[in-house]
């Protein structure tokens, strides 16, 4: 089974912080390398989902057409293919990596679902200035925060735009305890969208120490183009 590498003691501090205070007993926290940037996750594990998967062996899903398909279809239940749309059913009729779902004659059912929920994505910035916000890209599928080391001329102008942008800033150097400048701001919208589940597939290939996975990927490019 894949090894979930916890943070340290100190990095779990800070998210706490950005938090707002204990973690609840189910959050996990791993510090990865997604989409080219360093970044703290702080994360739910569906336990079902992840065991059922590491029984298959199952591949990321990274495909978002089949993704938007998939979300088309409820879970457990299955659908007659002549209820889809065509653009679906052309997908379907391509396939989909073992587990996702089973196909019995003209029905179809959806089993796979989301591996993990991410509460928190916290960046480590070595500059206080606005270049802090051109690497924070999880945004749109999680709340963010950036962690300051140090405060600097022209930290004003950043907590400003992070507050503008729903970003979190926390500042800790080690001594006393971390301090938020800007909380972090909950997600408007907590619809799951395709995008929104292939970035909880990154993740969890990330989290779960699956060799493979989208360390690197730019999330604007697709990485089944």
């Amino acid at each position: 089974m894949p090894e979930f590498v916890p943070a340290d003691e100190r990095t779990r501090r800070v998210v706490e912080a950005v938090s707002g205070g204990k973690l609840p007993s189910v959050a996990r926290v791993s510090e990865v390398t997604l989409w080219g940037v360093r970044v703290v996750l702080v994360y739910r594990l569906d336990e079902a989902e992840h065991a059922r998967r590491d029984a298959l062996n199952a591949e990321p899903l990274n495909d978002l057409w089949l993704l938007e398909t998939l979300l088309k279809l409820p879970v457990g239940r299955p659908v007659p293919l002549a209820n889809l749309e065509g653009r679906d059913r052309r997908r379907l009729s391509k396939g989909w990596p073992a587990g996702t779902a089973e196909q019995r004659g003209d029905m179809v059912e959806r089993v796979a679902t989301l591996p993990l929920w991410v509460d928190l994505a916290v960046v480590c910035s070595e500059t206080a200035s606005l270049e802090a916000l051109h690497v924070m890209p999880f945004g749109a599928y999680a709340p963010q925060a950036i962690w300051l080391d140090c405060l600097s001329a022209g930290s004003e102008q950043l907590l400003e735009e992070a507050a503008r942008f729903s970003t979190g800033v926390v500042h800790w150097q080690n001594a006393g305890e971390p301090k938020v400048l800007v909380p972090v701001q909950p997600l408007a919208d907590v619809t799951i969208t395709a995008a929104g589940w292939r970035f909880t597939e990154h993740a969890y290939e990330q989290v779960s120490g699956r060799v493979g996975g989208p360390g690197e990927v730019s999330p604007l490019r697709s990485p089944t183009a």
